[in-house]
């Protein structure tokens, strides 16, 4: 999925809130947005960013 993809290449670089990226996506709200990339991903957008930006041990 083309979209999952560049959400998490986002939200990984920071280059968007959630909420700019929601909308960059086309979805009508952070929580459209969160839903819909949780049942994808199998996290939410924020746990997400935290641990991709989290350093390799």
């Amino acid at each position: 999925m083309v979209v999952a993809r560049l959400a998490r290449d986002a939200l990984a670089r920071a280059t968007l809130s959630i909420s700019e990226l929601a909308r960059a996506t086309g979805y009508p709200s952070e929580s459209a947005f969160s839903t819909a990339f949780r049942r994808v991903v199998g996290s939410s957008p924020a746990q997400f960013r935290k641990q991709a930006r989290q350093p390799p041990r």
